[in-house]
């Protein structure tokens, strides 16, 4: 089995994601996506394709590609 990276979506997840997770980041395929509430911008998760990782999901990656565990 090949090795995977796991990286669990935490509300700072902007600002502290790992490497592999930062270069892939394009805003088209993978990016953050946020939320105003009360004024505040806070993070809602991680968009990879067409699905959503929200806070406390995991982010794999495996053979190159990225896929969403949910909790």
């Amino acid at each position: 089995m090949r090795h995977r990276q796991r990286y669990l979506v935490t509300p700072d997840a902007d600002r502290i994601a790992p490497d592999w997770l930062a270069v892939r980041i394009n805003y088209d395929t993978v990016n953050f996506i946020y939320s105003v509430v009360d004024g505040a911008v806070k993070l809602k998760g991680v968009r990879i394709g067409h699905e959503i990782a929200k806070i406390g999901d995991v982010v794999v990656l495996k053979t190159g590609k990225l896929h969403i565990e949910r909790r």
